[in-house]
C-alpha cells in the first residue's frame, strides 16, 4: 500500500477591521492525494484525489460577559478511480457549513453553547461503479444530507482550585463515501467491504458530567459520559467469506457509556523537577434492541424497523464488533536543566464483549522510555533516545481489523537529533 499527499495551506487574519469585530480569520487549503493498494503483480485499487477548502471565522468584541465566533466553511473534494477492481467508484463531494459559538462568563459560572448546520452532497460517476454481488453495487445513487448539531455546557469554579462541569450535545453526521459506496476487496483491512447508499444520517445525544482540581502541585479531573446513537453506522460482520471476509456497513441504535480520569502530581527537589501522571478510561458499547419476545420477521405483525433489529441481532449478537479496549496507565517524568527523561506504561484490559464469531482479545502492557539532552545556543538542539514497547510485549488491539494477522510493533529504539529554528 502506498499513500501520498501534497497540501498547501494559507492562513490570514485581520484584527479590528470594523467596529464591534475583534478579528476575522481565513484558512484555505488545496490538497492532492494519490493512494494505491498493490498486489504482487499489479495495482488493485488506485485513487487520485484533489480538493479545496476554505474557512472564515468572525470573532465579535465582548458584549459585556458574552464573547463568541460566527463562521462558515466550504469544502469540495473529488475522488477519481483508476482501476476497474477498485473498491470505490469516482465520487465528488461538496460540503457547506455555518456555525456559531458563544461563551458567557458569570463568575464563578461559565456557560457555553454552539450550533452548526452542514449540507453534504455526493455526486457519483455511475460509469465507474463496478459490478458486484453485495449491497455496495445494488443501491448506488447520488445522495445528500442536511445536518444540525448543537451543544450547551457549564463550568462552576469552587474555592479557586476546584471546578464542576457538565455538557449536553446533539450531533448529526453524514455517512462517508466508504460507508455509502464501497464495493469490493479492500486489502489494507483484509475485507470485502460493502457500503449502502440507503444509509441515513447518524444522530447522537451526549450527556457528560465531571469535575476536577487544578493547583500548582496537583491537577486532576474525572468525567462520565453517556451517548445514545440513533442509526449508529459501523462495519459489521456477515459470516460470509469469498476471497476475503465480507463486511457490510450497517446502522442501528447504540449506547456508548464510559468514565475517564487523569491526574498529575508535580514536585521540585534538589535533584530536579518530577511529574507523576496517571490516567484511565473505561468504555462500554451496547446495541439497543426493542424487539418483543419471540419476534419474527415472518409473522403478520412485523415491521421494517423491527426487522432491521432482528437481523442485526442475529448477525452481531449482543455486542458490536471491534469494541475498543479499556485501559489505564501512568508515567514518571524528570527534568533537570538540559536533561530530561521519562518512563511509562499503559495496560490494555482484556476485551470479552465480542460480537458473534469474534474472538476475545487478551490484555497486554506497553512500556515506553525516553531520554533527551538539549545543547547549543539557546538550547536549539536536542539529542534523544526513544524506546517503544520496552518489554517486547505481544500487543493486539481489539479494534484493529488486522489484529489476528499482525500485532503492534515489538521493541523499537529510535536515536536522533532535533533542531529548532
Amino acid at each position: 500500500m502506498t499513500v501520498g499527499q501534497t497540501r498547501f495551506d494559507l492562513k490570514g487574519a485581520l484584527y479590528d477591521p470594523l467596529p464591534g469585530i475583534a478579528a476575522v480569520t481565513l484558512r484555505a487549503a488545496h490538497v492532492r492525494s494519490r493512494d494505491r493498494e498493490r498486489l504482487p503483480d499489479r495495482d488493485w485499487s488506485r485513487f487520485d484525489g484533489h480538493g479545496e477548502e476554505m474557512r472564515v471565522e468572525i470573532t465579535h468584541r465582548p458584549l459585556g460577559p458574552l464573547s463568541g465566533t460566527i463562521g462558515g466553511q466550504i469544502a469540495d473534494r473529488s475522488l477519481r478511480t483508476a482501476e476497474t477492481t477498485s473498491y470505490l467508484p469516482s465520487v465528488a463531494t461538496a460540503e457547506r457549513s455555518a456555525f456559531l459559538a458563544e461563551r458567557l462568563v458569570l463568575a464563578p459560572l461559565t456557560l457555553s453553547g454552539g450550533i452548526r448546520y452542514d449540507a453534504v452532497r455526493y455526486d457519483l460517476d455511475e460509469a465507474s461503479v463496478r459490478a458486484g454481488r453485495g449491497q455496495g453495487a445494488a443501491y448506488v445513487r447520488d445522495t445528500e444530507f442536511h445536518l444540525l448539531s448543537g451543544d450547551v455546557g457549564a463550568r462552576l469554579s469552587l474555592f479557586r482550585s476546584l471546578y464542576l462541569r457538565g455538557r449536553w450535545s446533539h450531533a448529526e453526521r453524514a455517512p462517508g463515501i466508504n460507508e455509502l459506496y464501497a464495493n469490493g476487496n479492500h486489502f489494507s483491512i483484509l475485507t470485502e467491504e460493502q457500503g449502502d447508499a440507503r444509509l441515513r444520517k447518524e444522530r447522537a445525544e451526549t450527556v457528560e458530567v465531571g469535575g476536577g482540581i487544578d493547583t500548582s502541585w496537583l491537577s486532576a479531573s474525572v468525567s462520565a459520559y453517556s451517548t445514545r446513537f440513533v442509526d449508529y453506522i459501523y462495519l459489521g460482520n456477515t459470516g460470509v467469506s469469498r476471497t476475503l471476509p465480507v463486511r457490510e456497513w450497517r446502522q442501528g441504535d447504540t449506547h456508548f457509556r464510559g468514565i475517564e480520569g487523569e491526574a498529575t502530581l508535580r514536585a521540585t527537589t534538589r535533584l530536579g523537577q518530577f511529574a507523576l501522571h496517571g490516567f484511565g478510561d473505561y468504555v462500554q458499547v451496547r446495541p439497543i434492541f426493542t424487539l418483543p419476545d419471540g419476534y419474527s420477521p415472518f409473522d403478520s405483525g412485523s415491521t421494517a424497523a423491527l426487522d432491521r433489529q432482528y437481523y442485526r441481532q442475529r448477525l452481531d449478537g449482543d455486542y458490536l464488533p471491534r469494541t475498543p479496549m479499556s485501559r489505564y496507565g501512568g508515567d514518571l517524568g524528570w527534568e533537570n536543566g538540559a536533561l530530561r527523561a521519562s518512563i511509562g506504561a499503559v495496560r490494555y484490559l482484556r476485551q470479552a464483549d465480542v460480537a458473534k464469531g469474534e474472538p476475545i482479545s487478551n490484555g497486554f502492557t506497553l512500556v515506553d522510555a525516553h531520554a533527551a539532552y538539549r545543547f547549543g545556543a539557546a538550547a536549539r538542539y536536542e539529542a534523544f533516545v526513544d524506546v517503544a514497547n520496552l518489554t517486547d510485549a505481544e500487543a493486539r488491539v481489539h479494534n484493529s481489523f488486522l489484529r489476528l494477522r499482525a500485532p503492534l510493533p515489538g521493541r523499537a529504539v529510535a536515536v536522533g537529533l532535533r533542531a529548532a529554528f
